[in-house]
């Protein structure tokens, strides 16, 4: 059985406003658009700072109190597979390869915190 190896987390931060805080990050925290629009249709952005990442996505207000990790993964595959008897899945959770260049799955803990796990399709696994 393969095992699937955890490299990197980001944190998916809530907001009410991207553009705003997208603006607050890049002009007062030294953050740099990394990816997304910062728009009102543009819901989900990603800021870098050196080797950090924060995602943010736009959150209505019930959402604002969970917490929603993005985890890189070498083989989500692998950790599909893992996971898949334990019980940890919810109706319609699926393993695929998304529009954004992703190849992932997500899950919520025993506590509706979402953890995403993913490998970047762009860069070689």
């Amino acid at each position: 059985m393969r095992v699937a190896t955890f490299n990197q987390v980001q944190p998916i931060l809530g907001t009410r406003d991207v553009a705003k805080a997208v603006r607050f990050y890049v002009d007062r925290l030294g953050f740099t658009l990394a990816f997304g629009e910062p728009t009102n249709e543009g819901n989900y952005v990603g800021l870098r700072r050196n080797n950090v990442e924060v995602h943010m996505q736009f959150q209505y207000e019930h959402e604002m109190g969970t917490t929603r990790l993005r985890i890189v993964v070498d083989d989500p595959d692998a950790l599909y597979e893992e996971y898949k008897d334990k019980d940890v899945f919810s109706e319609g959770t699926r393993l695929a390869d998304t529009p954004w260049g992703t190849r992932e799955f997500a899950l919520c803990d025993l506590d509706g915190n979402s953890l995403t796990f993913y490998r970047d399709l762009k860069k070689p696994s």
